[in-house]
């Protein structure tokens, strides 16, 4: 299998949308990253809106590239999915 065509550095989609400076995390993320003992990444989870956590807008963190909610605000971005 080949990797997403996806480039994280050139599109930042999800950073662009976080107008508010928190980029909302899909729950099975969460749960993906607790199974592998992500910790690293865990630790920059913020509250998010409506009681959903988030990562601060930073380049250092990112969305799975091509996973679904990188599609989605690609998306709304007017990026191709």
């Amino acid at each position: 299998m080949s990797a997403a065509p996806y480039d994280c550095r050139e599109c930042a989609a999800c950073c662009r949308d976080a107008s508010d400076g928190r980029v909302g995390v899909a729950a099975e993320d969460l749960v993906r990253w607790k199974r592998e003992g992500r910790h690293e990444i865990l630790a920059g989870i913020v509250p998010g809106h409506f009681g959903e956590q988030a990562f601060a807008a930073r380049p250092d963190h990112l969305l799975q590239p091509g996973d679904p909610q990188c599609k989605a605000y690609r998306r709304v971005a007017g990026l191709p999915t």
